[in-house]
């Protein structure tokens, strides 16, 4: 996706990894100069009053709708703004052929071009590799040296040389701790230029010292039908969202942590307590497949397969989520379908005169037993994290994840829904202030503190798990075009 001309920007975006928002950071920022013309900041991405429900559709559908289960064990935006920073690139291979990084459940390192990533942080690469960081960056020379371990539960599973060559990319997903005594984790920010499964036990923190909570911006900065003011107040407005945008993320790709003898091999090494990761909901699939260009025989016998499935719903309800490229192929394959009918009129073209307008888009399949399926554009899958370490459409460009599809069957089953959002009661969300010299904005202000240090954070943790009850009933589609 195309970013504004750099010649147009007065100074970029930037990226603050040292795990504080301070005074200092915005003063490289350039957000505290003395005058701005420009009173908003614009958010390249979108963002909107509905941003929520429609960025994290599956959260809203489970959680936001109510559609939960609780448990009481842990199994069963106008100045610019760009896309937030969710990957890195290896910096320099360490391993040579025929070595097995990884493999016995031992530790491999990766070396990356930056110190984007903290410790406890769950990694993903372009091919669905997905480790967890041991501890946090060792400085070697301009590059950073992390030490990581699969979160594959096999003994002989080991990490793929190709993802640990330079130039390899790999993205964050959310920091995964123990059940236990864990302890926050560090946060990253930015600033605008000119379901057997078990749950997961997420958190994320926002770290500030200093007096940058009540600096004043330069610019008030208009998203969500609200207006911020203060610097910290927007941070952690962003914070909220990525956080949001994380739990979303694990949701589809987490991937399950226990092997076959029940053995969990991922500590959190600040309290030594297992740490939990239940699949999300892409692993919970069994069925899958491939296309290069769809065509509504493909669509056909998969929605055969899955209504068959489907055939003791009590409501019939199957979705497929994709992105704008995914969203685009089932368009196409519609119409070409249609060749034959004259789509003219109210349906293809309308208006009179020089005041014509051409363009009508599929989103609805109906099949021959009379069902509807209805195409549910998914986000993550444009601008998420798998989004933005996978390989360009040789054609459109998209992501090849903007072109998968991930079809779901959230009928009802004998009451309930096939899909359902799981938490350990008690700890639905959790969100508290550590407080030090300063309280944050927002939060009760007395004269006890935590810490005698001048720097406060604010933390969320949250259990959640996704459960399809009858995953043989959805399915997966994979574009495979190259």
């Amino acid at each position: 996706m195309a970013d504004m001309n750099p010649q147009l920007r007065l100074f970029s975006d930037s990226y603050n990894d040292k795990g504080y928002s301070s005074t200092n950071h915005l003063s490289t920022a350039l957000l505290q100069q003395s005058e701005l013309l420009s009173p908003v900041v614009t958010h390249l991405y979108g963002s909107d009053k509905n941003f929520g429900s429609k960025n994290f559709p599956l959260s809203f559908v489970t959680e936001g709708l109510g559609n939960t289960r609780g448990i009481k064990t842990m199994e069963y935006r106008y100045p610019v703004i760009g896309r937030p920073k969710k990957s890195s690139r290896v910096a320099k291979s360490l391993y040579t052929a025929g070595q097995k990084p990884g493999v016995g459940h031992s530790e491999f390192k990766i070396t990356f071009e930056d110190r984007w990533f903290h410790k406890s942080l769950t990694i993903i690469s372009s091919s669905r590799t997905v480790a967890r960081i041991k501890s946090n960056p060792v400085k070697v020379g301009t590059m950073w040296e992390y030490t990581c371990e699969l979160v594959n539960p096999s003994s002989t599973a080991f990490c793929p040389l190709k993802d640990l060559q330079a130039g390899a990319k790999w993205g964050r997903m959310v920091a995964t701790v123990g059940a236990e005594a864990s302890r926050g984790v560090e946060s990253r920010s930015y600033s605008p230029g000119m379901a057997t499964n078990q749950l997961s036990l997420v958190r994320d923190s926002y770290s500030f010292r200093g007096n940058v909570q009540n600096k004043v911006m330069v610019i008030e900065i208009k998203a969500d039908g609200k207006v911020y003011k203060f610097w910290s107040e927007w941070e952690l407005y962003l914070r909220n969202l990525e956080f949001k945008e994380k739990c979303e993320t694990l949701l589809w790709y987490s991937q399950y942590n226990k092997d076959e003898s029940g053995e969990i091999h991922n500590i959190d090494e600040d309290s030594d307590e297992v740490v939990p990761l239940g699949a999300g909901v892409l692993q919970q699939i069994p069925n899958s497949s491939t296309y290069s260009f769809l065509t509504t025989k493909k669509l056909e016998s998969i929605i055969t397969d899955t209504f068959f499935n489907a055939s003791d719903a009590q409501a019939v309800n199957v979705e497929i989520f994709s992105g704008t490229g995914g969203l685009r192929e089932a368009d196409r394959a519609m119409k070409a379908a249609s060749s034959g009918f004259t789509l003219v009129d109210s349906k293809q073209i309308k208006g009179e005169g020089w005041n014509m307008m051409f363009g009508s888009y599929f989103s609805v399949y109906r099949h021959i037993d009379g069902h509807t399926v209805t195409f549910r554009h998914l986000p993550l899958m444009d601008g998420g994290v798998m989004a933005d370490i996978s390989d360009p459409h040789p054609i459109d460009g998209l992501p090849l994840e903007s072109y998968n599809m991930y079809i779901l069957d959230n009928s009802v089953y004998d009451g309930q829904k096939n899909i359902q959002y799981v938490y350990e009661i008690g700890r639905e969300m959790i969100e508290f202030a550590v407080a030090g010299v300063k309280v944050p904005l927002g939060y009760p202000n007395t004269s006890f503190r935590a810490t005698d240090r001048d720097a406060s954070s604010i933390h969320w943790m949250k259990s959640q798990g996704i459960q399809i009850m009858k995953p043989t009933n959805c399915f997966k589609l994979f574009c495979d075009i190259s």
